[in-house]
C-alpha cells in the first residue's frame, strides 16, 4: 500500500498562482507568504484529496529537466528512512527539454543559472541576471547567454540531454526500487500534435541503443499525452490562465482526477 506520492516538475506541478493579498509581488512564487497558497491549488494537492495518500510537491516554476533530475537524486533517500520502497510512489512531470540549468560559482558563492532560450533575447533576462548577480557579473552572464542562444541551442544538444535525463532518472528509481509514472507537462512530442519541428527533434532522442531504452520507458511508464493536450482536448478556455497559458485551478483539479483514475487502473495505488 502506498503511503506517500512524491511529485516533481516545473510550474505545471508546483503551480503558477499568486496570493492576491500580497502587495508588490516580486515574481517569486515560492516565497514564504505565497508557497502554500500556490501549492494548495495544484494537481498535487488535489491528488491527495482523490487518493487519500500523502503527496509532496517538489515542483518549481521555470524548473529545467536538469533540476528535476537533481531534485529526484537529492530527495528520494530521505523517504526511504521513513517508508519501505513499495510504500513510495513518484510522479515526474517533465518540463521543456530546451531549458538548461548550470551550477556556477561567483564571489565564493555557489549558485546556478537557468537558460530559457525559448523566451528569446529579451532584456528582462539581462535585468534578472543583474538583480541576482550584480551589474558586472550579470552583464557577463548575459553575454554568455547570448553565445549559448546563437551557437549551442539546438535539438541535437537538448534532445540528447533530455533522453539522458530520462534514462538517468529511471535508473535512480529502479536502483531504489521505487515505482514511478512520467508525463510531459506541455512540450509536445507525439505525432498527433501539430508542431512538426518538435516531432522531428524528438526523433533524435530515439536514435541508437539509448533511444531504444528511452522508447521502452515511454511505452511503459509515460502518460501518452501531455498535461496541456489533456486540457486542450476539453475545448474549455477557462482551464488556462489567459495571460500566460498555465493551467487554472480547475485545470489542475481535472488533471488530478485523471491521474488518480490512471493510477488505480494501472494498479499502482
Amino acid at each position: 500500500m502506498k503511503k506517500v506520492i512524491l511529485c516533481f516538475g516545473d510550474s505545471w506541478t508546483g503551480g503558477h498562482f499568486v496570493n492576491p493579498n500580497i502587495d508588490n509581488f516580486d515574481g517569486n512564487l515560492l516565497r514564504d507568504d505565497n508557497k502554500e497558497y500556490c501549492n494548495s491549488r495544484t494537481w498535487v494537492k488535489f491528488l491527495n484529496d482523490y487518493t487519500n495518500i500523502e503527496t509532496v510537491n517538489y515542483g518549481e516554476p521555470a524548473c529545467s529537466n536538469d533540476m528535476i533530475v537533481r531534485k529526484v537524486n537529492l530527495n528520494l533517500k530521505s523517504y526511504l528512512q521513513k517508508f519501505k520502497p513499495d510504500e513510495i510512489f513518484a510522479i515526474v512531470g517533465w518540463s521543456s527539454p530546451e531549458r538548461k540549468t548550470l551550477p556556477i560559482e561567483y564571489s565564493d558563492i555557489e549558485s546556478e543559472i537557468s537558460l530559457l532560450p525559448a523566451e528569446g533575447l529579451e532584456l528582462f533576462t539581462l535585468k534578472k541576471y543583474q538583480r541576482e548577480f550584480g551589474k558586472h557579473d550579470g552583464e557577463k552572464l548575459w553575454e554568455f547567454y547570448k553565445s549559448y542562444f546563437y551557437y549551442f541551442w539546438n535539438a541535437r544538444e537538448y534532445m540528447t540531454r533530455h533522453r539522458n535525463n530520462i534514462i538517468l532518472t529511471n535508473n535512480i528509481f529502479q536502483k531504489l526500487k521505487i515505482d514511478v509514472l512520467y508525463f510531459d507537462a506541455f512540450y509536445e512530442t507525439t505525432t498527433f500534435q501539430s508542431d512538426n519541428k518538435k516531432i522531428l527533434d524528438f526523433k533524435i532522442a530515439l536514435e541508437g541503443p539509448l533511444g531504444e531504452i528511452v522508447n521502452n520507458i515511454y511505452s511503459k511508464k509515460f502518460i501518452p499525452f501531455t498535461f496541456r493536450q489533456f486540457l486542450e482536448d476539453k475545448k474549455d478556455k477557462s482551464l488556462f490562465e489567459q495571460d500566460d497559458y498555465h493551467p487554472t485551478e480547475v485545470g489542475h483539479k481535472l488533471w488530478a482526477e485523471f491521474l488518480s483514475k490512471d493510477l488505480y487502473d494501472r494498479k499502482k495505488i
